[in-house]
């Protein structure tokens, strides 16, 4: 399983893959602190699950959802 996670706050993005990872220790989680980096980086039919921040710098969570949903 290949999990996504994207957070414009380091914090709370460090957090949350640490949250996954002892949740479901044989996934691979991908993090990223900038949605317009992860975008370009990430073949989005890959991910299985994203965990997204709404408001980040860069791109709208939302907005970078739909892409995702797109592909």
């Amino acid at each position: 399983m290949k999990i996504l996670a994207i957070d414009d706050e380091n914090r709370l993005l460090q957090g949350l893959v640490a949250t996954v990872r002892q949740v479901l220790p044989d996934a691979e989680v991908l993090s990223y602190s900038d949605v317009t980096l992860a975008s370009k980086e990430v073949d989005p039919k890959e991910i299985d699950i994203a965990l997204l921040d709404i408001e980040m710098r860069g791109m709208n969570g939302t907005v970078y959802a739909e892409s995702l949903r797109e592909a």
